[in-house]
């Protein structure tokens, strides 16, 4: 992939998951930082929360994506093998 015109860049983001019972546990979003790395036969996607006040959403809890990492690479011919790991903290309320 590398000089095959993807270059690395860096981006901001922004999710939001939707609670199936937003009675009980509200709607969450994030505002992310995001960087997409190419090594080689090896992209990397990695993001993080940075802070945001503004434009909260009404009835929305801003969660805190400490770290998500997406991991692509090529493991033979027509075959990627795709990771991801992500540590996210709701905050707010969580009935267990």
């Amino acid at each position: 992939l590398a000089g095959k015109g993807i270059n690395d860049f860096e981006f901001y983001s922004h999710g939001c998951g939707r609670s199936p019972a937003p009675a009980l546990v509200k709607h969450r979003d994030y505002i992310a930082m995001g960087r997409l790395l190419v090594r080689g036969d090896t992209v990397y996607l990695l993001r993080t929360s940075v802070p945001c006040e503004e434009n909260q959403i009404k009835n929305v809890v801003r969660s805190n994506l400490h770290v998500n990492c997406f991991i692509a690479e090529k493991i033979g011919d027509n075959k990627v093998k795709i990771s991801n790991m992500i540590h996210v903290d709701p905050c707010g309320a969580v009935p267990t």
